[in-house]
């Protein structure tokens, strides 16, 4: 007698184990999603802001961002960006007194596209600007607020890449 008690005690808090699982692992699938569809609405807005907290030169280590302001914003059709670049210059003229060596640019975005990744939770938004002296193909790969990649390539230096992350763009510059 006292042993089928045992049993069927083991047998009970094993399967509550097993429903325990189930549940966090629902609910962890459930707070996915409902962040993946933040993320959509704030994409689909058109009115958001990337804040890098690395570059990612192409060559040479990682650099922390945290004490240099730097931003891309979305506007609408507008993009616009002030991003410390580390990396080589193809074309050096241009780049002496006025502007600096970073990436700077105001301007309307072509080809602006977004794709979805549902099954891995991830937003890829694409497209071009014309700077006031080169033209940019930037990328952001958004897998959540904090973790998105944002890609620069310059028609006149190396690709960079920046780690970090979005927010809604408010209505005083971020």
């Amino acid at each position: 007698m006292i042993i089928r008690s045992l049993i069927f005690a083991v047998l009970i808090l094993t399967s509550l184990g097993v429903r325990g699982q189930h549940d966090k692992k629902a609910q962890q699938h459930q707070q996915k999603e409902a962040r993946y569809q933040q993320l959509q609405a704030l994409v689909e807005s058109g009115q958001y802001v990337f804040s890098g907290r690395f570059a990612l030169p192409q060559k040479g280590r990682q650099v922390d961002l945290s004490s240099r302001p730097n931003y891309l914003r979305i506007k609408g059709r507008e993009a616009e960006a002030s991003l410390p670049y580390f990396g080589v210059a193809y074309n050096s003229s241009g780049y002496g007194s006025g502007g600096g060596a970073g990436i700077n640019f105001t301007g309307v975005t072509e080809g602006y596209k977004v794709e979805e990744n549902k099954k891995k939770y991830r937003l890829m938004v694409s497209f071009r600007v014309r700077g006031e002296r080169e033209s940019y193909t930037c990328r952001l790969i958004i897998s959540g607020a904090e973790n998105t990649l944002l890609s620069v390539t310059g028609t006149n230096r190396q690709p960079i890449s920046y780690k970090g992350s979005i927010a809604a763009l408010t209505d005083d510059k971020d």
